[in-house]
């Protein structure tokens, strides 16, 4: 049991981390107990069934869009709620923000398929870009979105 548990845990190590398999060959379990041991004694950590299975689906599908141009002190959409995953797995999302320009606060959060801000004050034109990553715990994809703000007429 100590030579399996031992298997187990370096080899999800190497898959978490991203390391390529010796041989780069798929990892295949000896017998099913190998694919059921859990890390440690939490219940959320997933088995080694689970870090394979992940490692074989599809990546998600990444959808962002925003109002592609806007007025300082304008509420402005960041959307996401278009993505998905071919295989259903449930998604998970971050907006960040890239690029040069005064920083925005995302509410309520960025960690959700839809996020705002208030585009900030400026005086002359200034593009705003974010990027939306979304993810399914071992896979993920990016999709960037610019907003171009416009000084407020006065």
């Amino acid at each position: 049991m100590t030579t399996r548990w031992q298997m187990a845990a370096n080899l999800t190590l190497a898959l978490v981390a991203g390391l390529a398999l010796p041989g780069g060959c798929p990892f295949v379990p000896p017998d099913p107990d190998v694919a059921q041991i859990r890390h440690g004694e939490d219940p959320l950590l997933p088995t080694l069934g689970d870090i394979l299975r992940a490692i074989a689906s599809q990546p998600p599908h990444a959808s962002a869009e925003v109002t592609p141009a806007v007025v300082a002190g304008q509420r402005v959409l960041l959307d996401g709620s278009r993505s998905s995953h071919p295989e259903g797995d449930r998604l998970s999302y971050r907006w960040i923000q890239t690029g040069f320009g005064p920083r925005v606060t995302l509410e309520p959060s960025p960690f959700g398929s839809i996020a705002e801000f208030t585009a900030p004050t400026v005086t002359e034109p200034i593009e705003l870009t974010f990027r939306l990553v979304v993810y399914t715990g071992f896979r993920a994809q990016s999709a960037d979105v610019s907003v171009l703000v416009q000084p407020a007429a006065e």
